[in-house]
């Protein structure tokens, strides 16, 4: 379905195009994955994303170095308003990333202690004549 927004409605004149409610929702494969497949896809997504951060800080540093004049030699410092707008920026993602990185550890964290947990038998369990051990 199309957009009521999308070119292809607008170009047809038809501005009660419906919007496919699935439409921003990504096509996962259906893929059957034990526990510890589980764990390892998630510590492997931490990763990915801490990399991220890594890479965003480091273009962070290089911009600033770049308004400085400090990033190649014979490159000329930006003026004062200029720095204090760069230096914002980074500020912010400096704080963005910080707040990323407590999340990262909060799940890290919670993988670990998932990790060290018993697999728990999905089997059900029989009550032996006490109802309340069910």
């Amino acid at each position: 379905m199309l957009s009521r927004f999308s070119p292809a409605c607008r170009r047809r004149g038809n501005f009660t195009c419906e919007v496919d409610a699935n439409m921003s929702m990504p096509n996962l494969p259906d893929v059957q994955i034990d526990r510890e497949g589980g764990i390892n896809a998630i510590l492997a997504a931490i990763g990915m994303e801490e990399l991220s951060l890594a890479h965003l800080l480091n273009a962070e540093g290089e911009k600033i170095q770049m308004a400085l004049g400090t990033l190649r030699e014979g490159d000329e410092p930006f003026a004062a308003e200029e720095i204090y707008r760069v230096n914002e920026s980074a500020r912010r993602m400096v704080r963005d990333t910080m707040m990323s990185q407590i999340v990262l550890a909060l799940k890290l964290e919670s993988l670990i202690e998932l990790s060290w947990e018993e697999e728990v038998d999905p089997s059900p369990r029989s009550c032996e004549g006490s109802p309340d051990l069910c």
